[in-house]
């Protein structure tokens, strides 16, 4: 499902990608669990980007969450409650 939103400066990248996610030049990203996890390590190390929105990361560590905002030009993170 994804495809349809490749082309341009846009990319899919899997939790375990982060060298590749690390070579991308990319402005916005939207990441989810264990990717968003990876993405906010790369972004807290120095890998700018414009617009980062997080979805339930999901990690055995915590980046620096103040190198992240640093990095990023906007940052959301939701963490999702479910009741059923």
């Amino acid at each position: 499902a994804y495809r349809k939103y490749e082309g341009g400066n846009k990319a899919y990248f899997q939790w375990y990608q982060r060298d590749a996610f690390r070579r991308w030049t990319g402005g916005d990203v939207t990441a989810h669990s264990y990717g968003a996890d990876m993405v906010t390590e790369v972004v807290a190390a120095g890998h700018r980007v414009n617009h980062l929105l997080t979805v339930d990361p999901v990690g055995w560590t915590r980046p620096n969450f103040a190198d992240v905002a640093a990095n990023s030009g906007s940052w959301v993170n939701i963490n999702a409650v479910g009741d059923g």
